[in-house]
């Protein structure tokens, strides 16, 4: 199923079924939750340097007193190189503490934490309308969360 923008901006529930000789044999409904153009907070967390063994595990979490959708995608790049999106493996949203969070995962290597590669998280509301916000980490900044893209 394709929609428009017109036509996902108009809906907040989207049906899709697969039919086979006029029977339905499967059917999903979702909502879309657009929330109220609030900016959520970004962060990014890094496993401390003793759990880290062969991979580098990194959490990116996204949090806001409205639920609302968000494509979270992941980065990697080497000084001015441009990055090449990817996902993570992302999480449902919960609802902890009158607030919503959504969570990424992502995995590198070791070898490429200790380079100076930058890991970016990019966080895109639902809607569209706002733009990016962007964490970045890598290890030359002692593991700092709150840097801005």
């Amino acid at each position: 199923m394709t929609l428009t923008r017109t036509e996902w901006m108009r809906n907040n529930n989207v049906g899709c079924s697969a039919t086979k000789d006029d029977m339905t044999l499967a059917s999903q409904d979702l909502t879309i939750r657009k929330g109220d153009g609030s900016e959520p907070k970004v962060t990014v967390h890094i496993l401390p340097d003793e759990d880290i063994i062969d991979d580098v595990t990194l959490v990116c979490l996204v949090s806001n007193p409205v639920q609302q959708d968000y494509y979270i995608a992941w980065s990697e790049h080497i000084g001015q190189n441009t990055p090449i999106y990817t996902d993570g493996i992302n999480l449902p949203p919960v609802n902890t503490q009158q607030r919503y969070s959504v969570a990424s995962i992502y995995t590198t290597t070791k070898e490429k934490w200790k380079k100076s590669t930058m890991f970016s998280c990019h966080v895109w509301p639902g809607t569209g309308e706002k733009p990016t916000i962007s964490r970045n980490v890598s290890n030359a900044m002692s593991n700092s969360i709150e840097c801005k893209k």
